[in-house]
């Protein structure tokens, strides 16, 4: 089949992608069947018979693909907003179908576990191509300040043991798109992080979010 064409197995002008139609695909199987008995030329009565009948299968076929999706959190259309709902989701009128997704991706992530794997696992889903990677403080790293080896004011007893960090890209985002990215990744990880766990986002290298006058680096 061309990539460009009109007729019986494209009825829309355009097509792209290879491999034939599931329409297609199931006439040429009737057909095949058919073959010993009857005269299959595509002039024949019985060739236009089976394209109807194949037109109902794929239909069924597109049905059954739809209604699978479904239960696919990044491919659901469905059964989204209700699937919000259930999960406290709120998503804004201006979010796009995607993102949406894989808000609610990720939510369901987060419902199951919060191992670091899962942690990486639900970042990297919600932010799409905005994740970079996931990072934890190397065992040579570790500070551990305890009551009795108090650390600096404000960090007398702390640890950066379980502290991960969540480095991000811009990319061609407005601001808005950007930090409401952001305060959807905080609200994923404030829900699944365990209460000794903390976390931060970040782009580039440099101080903490929320404890440097750069803003967006972490240390």
């Amino acid at each position: 089949m061309a990539a460009l064409g009109f007729g019986r197995y494209n009825p829309f002008p355009l097509r792209f992608g290879g491999g034939n139609a599931p329409i297609a695909i199931e006439h040429e199987a009737l057909l095949e069947h058919l073959r010993p008995a009857y005269d299959i030329s595509d002039d024949q009565e019985i060739a236009a018979e089976t394209y109807a009948h194949a037109t109902g299968l794929s239909l069924t076929w597109a049905c059954n693909k739809r209604l699978a999706n479904q239960g696919n959190p990044l491919k659901m259309i469905d059964q989204l907003a209700e699937w919000e709902q259930m999960c406290s989701l709120r998503p804004s009128e201006n979010d796009y179908d995607i993102t949406r997704r894989r808000v609610l991706a990720a939510k369901l992530r987060g419902y199951s576990r919060n191992a670091l794997l899962d942690i990486e696992a639900t970042a990297r889903t919600l932010l799409g191509n905005q994740f970079v990677a996931m990072h934890v403080v190397d065992p040579l790293d570790e500070i551990n300040f305890w009551p009795l080896d108090p650390g600096p004011p404000g960090y007398e007893w702390s640890s950066n043991r379980a502290h991960v960090q969540i480095e991000v890209r811009r990319g061609p985002m407005s601001d808005r798109e950007f930090y409401r990215l952001m305060d959807q990744l905080d609200q994923q990880l404030s829900d699944m992080l365990p209460s000794w766990m903390t976390y931060n986002w970040h782009t580039g290298s440099g101080f903490i979010v929320g404890e440097s006058i750069l803003g967006e680096a972490a240390l």
